[in-house]
């Protein structure tokens, strides 16, 4: 995946969000290489979240990984507005949770879990179905986890700009 030192080609992507007032539905057709949702659902979050994929992994700093298997891995997406990464479980039928909370590092529902250096996800775009991965450069991303189950990864600064971001190539960074 692409890495910050890419500047010349993916380096808007730090310059402000790529995805800034589009509608969700056309934002996956961006992220997902134009092609169509297969489903759609209405969640009460606190920005639209459009997802990439499922997650199939995270390693972490300390080398410990975490791995999901494709039929039972939650959803990995981006948030419009944030251009942040949520990890969103999924119920028994394969949807997303109803409620996505909003981030408050402050609340006590909201705990650090750690630093994250590779995230995996499984994904199908262009209707090709792939395994992704991207190696998060220095420093990586903060993973904050809500009661719910539903995580974020907070990007870390990185000369004055974000540790990593989201385009329709995938994470950057």
């Amino acid at each position: 995946m692409p890495k910050r030192s890419d500047r010349d080609l993916f380096g808007d992507v730090f310059d402000g969000n790529p995805f800034e007032g589009l509608d969700p539905e056309d934002m996956y057709g961006q992220l997902q290489w134009d092609k169509e949702p297969e489903a759609v659902w209405e969640v009460e979050a606190p920005e639209p979240i459009v997802a990439i994929g499922d997650l199939a992994g995270l390693e972490w700093d300390d080398d410990q990984i975490e791995l999901w298997e494709e039929e039972t891995a939650p959803y990995l997406g981006v948030g419009r507005d944030s251009n942040v990464l949520y990890v969103v479980p999924k119920d028994d039928d394969g949807a997303p949770l109803q409620r996505i909370p909003a981030f408050n590092p402050r609340s006590r529902s909201w705990r650090r879990v750690g630093r994250v250096k590779q995230t995996d996800y499984y994904s199908s775009k262009g209707n090709e179905a792939a395994y992704y991965y991207h190696e998060h450069e220095n420093p990586h991303p903060m993973v904050w986890e809500h009661d719910s189950g539903v995580r974020v990864l907070v990007p870390s600064r990185h000369k004055g700009k974000r540790s990593y971001a989201v385009g329709k190539e995938g994470i950057v960074g």
